[in-house]
């Protein structure tokens, strides 16, 4: 997320909010203090089990949280997915072109962090003090 403003549309303001679990992240989708959320997969799998308005509108990475090991010891299904992109029901069905124009902000910011390994290892470290030299070794940046 902290590359979407380089691929938002003139005069569309985005908010970057770090929550301290997926629970979290979703709750705060539930309650509509946020448009979009990023959070777990079983995070948006139980909220909406337990009759909760939180709608996956997208994948957020792959294999993006985990541990790091030599074997990645995750997968579902769906792939290695484990972190999903996620709005409140009533933001799906009232403000469909907003939900569009955020997966297409989102698309972009994949395709140039895809493309810039570079980027995203300096953009990791700034905004979430990572050491360096394990971004490095987890991008292939080195």
């Amino acid at each position: 997320p902290h590359f979407y403003e380089k691929f938002a549309p003139a005069g569309t303001k985005i908010e970057i909010i770090t929550f301290d679990s997926p629970t979290d992240g979703k709750n705060a989708v539930v309650t509509k203090s946020v448009d979009f959320g990023a959070f777990g997969i079983a995070a948006a799998t139980l909220g909406a089990a337990a009759g909760e308005p939180v709608v996956v509108v997208g994948a957020f990475s792959n294999k993006g949280m985990g541990v790091i090991s030599k074997e990645y010891p995750y997968g579902t299904s769906m792939g290695g997915l484990n972190m999903i992109f996620a709005t409140h029901e009533d933001t799906v069905s009232g403000k469909p072109d907003l939900v569009k124009a955020a997966l297409g902000i989102h698309r972009k910011a994949v395709e140039f962090m895809v493309a810039n390994k570079a980027a995203v290892a300096e953009m990791t470290v700034q905004k979430l003090g990572a050491n360096r030299t394990a971004v490095d070794q987890a991008l292939g940046a080195n």
